[in-house]
């Protein structure tokens, strides 16, 4: 019993280690390849580029134009390995032992039989190609009109990414779930759940989970490729002139405060009052549909009338935007910095000896700044144009 137990373990020992050689080897060698493949190309042509022969990629991201053809592998790259690298660590996180030991068993189980389905599916890896090849193509095209200012390239891509993200990875949803449910009835794999204790209830949540979960991994991703080619890519890329890289930095690759327009009196409060109306005038009406469904069409009527302007003078609505605040108090802090630069600057001009175009001096509170420049191109500048200026 001993020499029998003795020779199991021997033969079983090497075939794990053969298991996970396999394992480590379908992820590096593909890993290697490819990534060999962009840091060659991608360095021949960003050193054709900057006329330098070939540069580390270590060298591409250090705020540089990058190449077209860098970019566009780098692009293809980190979406290909983000989406491989996160679907299987997904399938890892729901095949956690942990998680198959709690109540919800049974929804961790069928979210991940799910997530196995999406892997093994040759449309969602053709329109996950898609979607990496045209986001590294759409900025490639882009940058060959260079009439075009900078800003302008960078919002027609913002726009582009988010209209493509739409439609692909919305079609990746939709594909998956129209095919989730049905699929099983069709190949008769429900009756192999439903004869294991596994409520209704779990079996659709863990459908869902299974198409939600790489879903938001799939959004997340385009997210991140967005962003990185947006800020890595395009805004390093020449200007037109200074006005368009302040746009750049300061208005396009910003995020903004927003707040919604009301009225001065809520809807509500208006459709209570023409319901109150319709109940003297038009009784019938009430009789007829009920008082939630005029209700409901009386608050619809409010909001057009509110968004609707009529021609003519004298004619509108009124808007008032709430949780301004917060910007306002952003502003007068950022107007009170770039007032604190103008003096500072006004002072360093003073004691070099350039004056306004009267003669006087420089003073402190004379000077205002659009853009807060450095100081060795303000002396330089010749201010007889006209002062500076904050808007």
């Amino acid at each position: 019993m001993t020499a029998f137990d003795a020779t199991i373990g021997s033969t079983k020992q090497p075939a794990r280690w053969r298991h996970a050689l396999r394992r480590v080897l379908v992820w590096l060698v593909p890993l290697v390849v490819s990534a060999a493949i962009v840091v060659i190309g991608g360095g021949i042509a960003q050193g054709v580029k900057d006329e330098v022969g070939f540069v580390s990629p270590f060298n591409w991201f250090d705020g540089r134009a990058l190449a077209r053809l860098t970019g566009a592998l780098s692009v293809i790259f980190v979406g290909t390995w983000l989406s491989a690298v996160g679907l299987s660590v997904l399938r890892r996180v729901l095949a956690i032992e942990a998680l198959t030991k709690t109540p919800l068993a049974s929804v961790v189980t069928i979210a991940r039989a799910g997530l196995d389905e999406v892997l093994r599916n040759k449309t969602v890896a053709v329109l996950l190609a898609i979607l990496f090849v045209v986001l590294a193509g759409q900025p490639f095209f882009a940058q060959s009109t260079i009439e075009q200012p900078l800003r302008y390239k960078i919002q027609t891509f913002l726009t582009f990414s988010g209209l493509l993200g739409f439609l692909l990875l919305g079609a990746i949803t939709i594909f998956l779930s129209a095919s989730a449910v049905s699929g099983d009835l069709e190949g008769r794999r429900g009756g192999d759940v439903f004869v294991k204790p596994v409520p209704r209830w779990a079996y659709l949540i863990g459908r869902w989970l299974g198409v939600a979960l790489p879903s938001a991994l799939l959004v997340g991703i385009w997210a991140i490729l967005t962003y990185g080619i947006a800020t890595l890519w395009l805004s390093p890329q020449p200007e037109m002139d200074d006005v368009d890289r302040d746009y750049v930095n300061n208005r396009v690759l910003v995020s903004r405060q927003e707040a919604k327009a009301g009225s001065e009196t809520s809807f509500q409060q208006a459709a209570q009052e023409r319901l109150a109306e319709v109940r003297r005038t038009d009784p019938d009406r009430l009789t007829r549909r009920g008082t939630a469904e005029v209700l409901s069409d009386l608050l619809n009527e409010q909001r057009v009338n509110f968004l609707k302007v009529e021609a003519g003078p004298g004619n509108g609505n009124t808007y008032r935007f709430a949780g301004l605040l917060p910007a306002r108090e952003a502003a007068m802090e950022l107007d009170a910095q770039l007032r604190a630069d103008a003096d500072e600057i006004a002072q360093r001009l003073s004691e070099a000896g350039i004056t306004l175009d009267d003669g006087q001096a420089i003073r402190p509170g004379q000077i205002g700044l659009d853009t807060v420049l450095g100081l060795d191109d303000i002396i330089g500048r010749d201010l007889s144009a006209g002062r500076l200026q904050l808007r």
